[in-house]
């Protein structure tokens, strides 16, 4: 049973988390947003299934990651505003401060 403050908290916050919802559904559904040149990022968790019994029409959004994300796609530029992890792989060790320092989220 919710506390009153965290019920009324999630009343307030259902538009935004729908819009949230919303967007991570088309970053995760079309091609475009995770796709950059040949390759593509590959949903390996993903939290849009996931259903609380207490408040079946809510806007809850499980987390969800995406792997083989490259610095060049549109999701590891943008930011989500979602519990979305992105995995980028980089070169070994020697080059491993390039992906973070040129990205504008840093």
């Amino acid at each position: 049973m919710p506390c009153r403050s965290s019920s009324y908290a999630l009343k307030l916050g259902q538009p935004r988390v729908a819009l949230t919802h919303e967007r991570i559904d088309d970053v995760k559904a079309s091609g475009e947003p995770v796709a950059s040149g040949r390759r593509a990022a590959r949903v390996v968790a993903d939290g849009r299934t996931v259903k609380v019994v207490e408040h079946p029409d809510g806007f809850f959004l499980g987390a969800s990651v995406l792997d083989g994300v490259e610095p060049t796609m549109k999701v590891a530029k943008e930011d989500v505003f979602g519990p979305l992890a992105s995995v980028i792989l980089t070169e070994p060790r020697r080059s491993r401060g390039g992906a973070e320092q040129g990205h504008p989220l840093r």
